[in-house]
């Protein structure tokens, strides 16, 4: 008689060929012990997963697969397997199911991670005659939990170590978690811990209104940048507030992670520059207008008779001052448009209409320039003064010594791809190069040793302007001198 029949009884046997025929499709491993813990029957996840011969598995104990499979050594099975057999002992005696975790090493050297559960089998008396143990690998999830695990302390670390008020926030709108900031000064004096509501670190009118901003948030999946004084419970202040979304495996939103940056300090300094910066164009702004009404009235004789070499003097200084204030027009402009006071104006025009009043405009600077449209009723989408004061520049603002005498500027405009390109050629202004070169436009206002002193404020403005249309600039040279200067702007909004 072979092993399988002195384990076994008739009842048995019928159960285990239901067991055979129920559990080998299965990938969870299923063993069918007997009270002595001796192996009736087993599926073929148990192969699968152990490596272990067929003929070595009937009436062994259980114990005997964990010694001849579980690496480690006997130190490891003295581990292993009191806790098996203290389940599937309860389990007999109880008639109750039990649970058990457990690491275990196989023929591989793999770590692998088995939920195991010990199930009672019963006659038709309700007598325990053996256990059914089942174990599933549950490798991944372990990984995925402690890749989790490890992604939050992270995480975790990253907002505890920031100097500014950060949390995470999850779609009840509850705080989870905080930086150190947060927690020592809003939390501390209140004696609060996590999970924590609005209610609970905002005023009640406040609370209303993050509860349903962030509501929107969590619902349209987008981020939001905004300064506003927070109100808080205990510490209102000026914030530079950043809220972005974090999204779970299917997309949606699982949180929130808000920052605030207290910039009441900041905003001071800001206001101390505005007034400084405004007051300073006004102190230069005043006497360079008087200066040249001063000229004026020489040049005009009001003052007394001059002669032909006193008025082309007279001419120059004219000149000069009129370009002072065009400069400090330009950095008026550079500071309003980089501090956000100035906002475009974006509407359709024509091209022609556009080139026509630049025309206007440098004939009275004494320059003047050709152009030609493609197609001619060719449109653009933007701040038609920002665009023209862009063009007036370009042509307008530089060295009158660099240029040949009746020198003509050439403007190009047509549509390329999805963008209008002006292109402006032009004489040189500065050299910079050696050879035949393209260089963004930042570049050129870093390196560029412009001729005249001011000058790389209206190039500022000019990539200012072209920045806030979402579009491009930048020269090219010939290797001597700068004689292209083109910007893009996209054709629609």
């Amino acid at each position: 008689m072979d092993d399988k029949n002195r384990v076994m009884d008739g009842s048995v046997n019928e159960q285990v060929r239901v067991f055979e025929k129920l559990f080998n499709s299965t990938v969870d491993v299923i063993l069918y012990l007997d009270m002595d813990l001796r192996v009736i029957a087993y599926n073929n996840a148990l192969i699968e997963n152990f490596y272990v011969r067929r003929e070595s598995i009937i009436g062994k104990s259980l114990k005997h697969i964990f010694e001849t499979k579980a690496k480690g050594g006997s130190r490891r099975i003295e581990e292993i397997w009191p806790k098996m057999e203290r389940a599937i002992r309860e389990t007999q005696r109880t008639g109750k199911p039990s649970k058990v975790f457990e690491n275990l090493y196989i023929d591989s050297g793999e770590s692998v991670y088995f939920n195991i559960i010990v199930a009672p089998i019963m006659d038709d008396n309700g007598k325990i005659q053996g256990t059914i143990v089942t174990a599933r690998d549950v490798s991944k999830e372990v990984m995925l939990s402690n890749s989790l695990r490890e992604q939050n302390e992270l995480l975790a670390c990253i907002l505890d170590n920031l100097p500014i008020y950060a949390f995470l926030k999850n779609n009840k709108g509850e705080f989870v978690m905080g930086s150190s900031a947060f927690i020592n000064d809003l939390m501390r004096d209140k004696n609060l811990s996590f999970p924590l509501t609005n209610k609970d670190v905002f005023t009640e009118e406040y609370a209303k209104i993050v509860t349903e901003e962030e509501n929107e948030l969590f619902r349209t999946k987008e981020t939001l940048d905004i300064e506003r004084e927070i109100k808080f419970v205990n510490k209102p202040f000026l914030c530079r507030i950043h809220k972005a979304p974090l999204f779970d495996e299917e997309g949606n939103v699982k949180y929130l992670v808000v920052m605030c940056e207290d910039i009441t300090g900041k905003k001071e300094i800001e206001n101390q520059r505005e007034y400084f910066i405004k007051t300073l164009i006004h102190d230069m702004k005043v006497p360079t207008i008087a200066q040249l009404r001063g000229m004026e009235l020489l040049e005009k004789g009001i003052l007394g008779n001059i002669n032909d070499e006193q008025r082309s003097l007279i001419s120059e200084i004219m000149g000069s001052c009129n370009y002072v204030l065009e400069m400090i027009s330009n950095v008026l402009s550079a500071y309003r448009l980089e501090n956000g006071e100035k906002k475009l104006v974006m509407q359709r025009f024509r091209v022609e209409e556009l080139l026509r009043e630049c025309a206007k405009e440098v004939r009275a600077k004494g320059r003047s320039f050709s152009y030609t449209i493609k197609p001619r009723n060719l449109s653009a989408y933007g701040d038609k003064r920002a665009l023209q004061s862009v063009v007036v520049s370009l042509i307008s603002t530089h060295s009158v010594s660099s240029e040949p005498e009746g020198t003509r500027f050439e403007i190009s405009v047509s549509a390329k791809h999805n963008d209008i390109c002006f292109m402006i050629m032009r004489p040189g202004i500065a050299s910079f190069g050696t050879k035949a070169l393209s260089i963004s436009f930042s570049e050129l206002l870093s390196n560029a040793k412009f001729t005249t002193v001011g000058y790389g404020v209206g190039l500022y403005m000019c990539k200012k302007v072209i920045d806030l249309h979402k579009g491009d600039i930048f020269a090219s040279s010939d290797g001597a001198n700068i004689n292209v200067i083109t910007f893009t702007i996209p054709e629609v909004a």
